[in-house]
């Protein structure tokens, strides 16, 4: 099952599981606090639209764009955040984007890329970025090597893709960024595949 199968599926069921992000606040709040007035905004695959949720409560000014490849995902997220515009779009496609963002917010999608759809991404992205902006990463960590695919309790196969922080923060570095904050954390607990997660924020450096 792909992946844009696999959340269209499941896109209710994960909205009503995974609203609530509050485990995550300290770090999004480093994320919001990066961002001027009237930020403009890009969440890739914002999924039901929970992270957008979030920062259009701390910041209710931002511009924020939101792009999804699941079409049921995107229903909700439109729902819960009437205020911000969502797009149909696979992630690896944003540098078709022609517009620049003080924020990107990339939460929860490269366990479903593999490494160099990952490096591609993070390096389209802070190109992205306007001066100063911020990007927020997360990823499940740990060997490439050891990415494999996961079975869920109904049976369905997807492949999971770990990912090694150095060849992450080096890609942004490389793409002229600098790393601000690294945060390690355990998957939450309402998650079937226990995991060690790591969140990167980065800066993209005045020119």
């Amino acid at each position: 099952m792909t992946p844009a199968e696999l959340f269209n599926k499941y896109a209710l069921s994960y909205s009503e599981k995974f609203m609530d992000v509050s485990q995550y606040a300290d770090t999004l709040d480093v994320f919001c606090n990066g961002l001027p007035a009237s930020a403009k905004v890009l969440d890739i695959a914002c999924g039901p639209g929970n992270i957008a949720k979030y920062l259009l409560n701390k910041h209710p000014d931002m511009q924020l764009t939101g792009i999804d490849l699941a079409p049921d995902m995107l229903v909700i997220a439109k729902s819960v955040n009437p205020g911000a515009t969502f797009r149909l779009m696979d992630c690896r496609d944003i540098a078709s984007i022609r517009d620049q963002f003080a924020g990107i917010m990339c939460a929860f999608c490269l366990p479903y890329l593999d490494k160099p759809d990952t490096i591609r991404l993070l390096a389209d992205a802070a190109n992205m970025l306007a001066d100063n902006g911020v990007i927020y990463i997360s990823a499940m960590e740990g060997m490439n090597s050891d990415s494999a695919y996961s079975v869920n309790s109904a049976g369905d196969r997807m492949f999971i893709n770990y990912h090694e922080v150095a060849y992450l923060c080096d890609t942004l570095t490389a793409s002229g960024c600098d790393i601000i904050d690294i945060k390690r954390m355990t998957s939450p607990g309402n998650t079937s595949l226990k995991t060690n997660d790591v969140i990167i924020i980065a800066r993209r450096v005045t020119a």
